[in-house]
């Protein structure tokens, strides 16, 4: 019995075939380089989550204010009723030597400044005899440029004073005030901003310790 011979008729040679293995989400090649994105991701997300509570906490620290006292004079001064002739800001010794170093600041744009806030509550009067006292004991201005370009990371302005009533009846105790502002930016770093926003808060802080919540 003789079996049919097959024959194979080809137009061509068969195509080589090529495997390759389907690409992985977690890697992409670029080069000679393999890249992993979600670890990038992760190690972005790890690097976030660790310096966005520094900032915030940077930030806070750079705008902080307050107000102190001695631990022997804890009461606020009882001045609600007694109304003030004039606003004296002067610069204590130790602040006088930071003058030549910080021109930004300005003695006269806080009085101006504490005068505002005390004038909203109804307690200046020329006639009066008692005048508000305030010795700055330490203040610092960044420069514009330093405000402008590197924010909280020049540190901040600050102004610290004592502030007391002066009347012929005596002084009243001083309490201690401290206002600081630390941003910056092309808004936040000019000096106009920055200075008007820290007089303002010094001078709402002494106004509040004097005469407390607005009424």
């Amino acid at each position: 019995m003789v079996l049919p011979q097959l024959a194979w008729h080809s137009r061509g040679p068969a195509p080589a075939r090529s495997w390759r293995l389907p690409p992985s989400p977690a890697i992409r090649l670029r080069g000679n380089r393999c890249l992993f994105p979600e670890r990038s991701l992760v190690m972005s997300n790890h690097f976030v989550r660790l310096v966005f509570p520094v900032v915030v906490v940077l930030t806070l620290v750079g705008c902080a204010s307050g107000v102190s006292r001695q631990a022997d004079s804890r009461a606020a001064p009882q001045a609600s009723s007694e109304r003030i002739s004039e606003v004296v800001v002067r610069l204590g010794p130790e602040a006088q030597k930071k003058a030549a170093d910080n021109p930004g600041f300005s003695t006269d744009a806080l009085a101006s400044a504490i005068r505002k806030q005390i004038g909203q509550r109804n307690m200046l009067d020329s006639g009066s005899a008692t005048v508000l006292d305030v010795e700055v004991t330490d203040f610092r201005v960044r420069s514009t440029a330093a405000a402008v370009l590197f924010g909280f990371m020049a540190g901040n302005d600050n102004v610290s004073g004592d502030v007391r009533l002066r009347s012929p009846n005596g002084d009243t105790a001083p309490f201690t005030v401290t206002a600081s502002y630390a941003l910056g930016g092309l808004a936040g770093g000019q000096d106009g901003n920055r200075m008007g926003w820290l007089y303002e808060e010094f001078a709402k802080l002494v106004t509040l310790e004097l005469y407390g919540e607005s009424k």
